[in-house]
């Protein structure tokens, strides 16, 4: 799921009461917006709809070892993972994060799909791979080595047009 609300801050648990607070807030963001930003604007607002209307997911993570607390676990739910995940892929290239969906077997990460929007022109290629390596990055530093076998799919889903290339473009 998307990892940041409408105005951009990192998702919280809305709670029933909360989630109908969030549809009314969500519907008069998309009333205030120009239609020029729909589409951001849409994608994150569904992200956040889908957020607070679904279940959370306990991860294993790999928890230091001592010897008189054997039977201790950690695990974190995979809100927290989705939210470090789209912060670091924002920060590592300049694809925007719409959604990430956690895999996991039996409470173990296997990987995620992150779907994301690219900028006109860019390489796919190239940022899917900063994409794929700061997913990974992220996982393994939130939940520690747990699955070495972990996979990252790329997903992009929509193409936005940079503030500064529409101000340098001479049309």
């Amino acid at each position: 799921m998307s990892a940041t609300t409408p105005g951009g801050q990192p998702p919280t648990d809305p709670g029933p009461q909360g989630a109908s607070d969030l549809l009314a807030r969500s519907a008069r963001a998309l009333a205030e917006h120009e239609e020029s930003t729909w589409t951001q604007t849409r994608s994150r607002v569904l992200g956040a709809v889908r957020l607070a209307s679904r279940g959370r997911v306990l991860l294993e993570a790999a928890m230091p070892v001592r010897p008189d607390r054997l039977s201790d676990r950690l695990q974190v739910s995979d809100q927290v993972l989705v939210s470090a995940m789209a912060v670091a892929v924002e920060h590592a290239s300049e694809a925007r994060p719409l959604r990430i969906e956690v895999h996991d077997r039996d409470g173990v990460c296997t990987g995620a799909s992150v779907h994301v929007s690219a900028p006109y022109g860019a390489r796919l290629d190239e940022l899917a791979e900063e994409v794929r390596a700061a997913a990974l990055a992220t996982i393994t530093e939130v939940l520690g080595d747990v699955d070495s076998g972990r996979k990252v799919d790329v997903h992009v889903d929509e193409v936005h047009i940079d503030e500064a290339h529409v101000a340098g473009d001479d049309r």
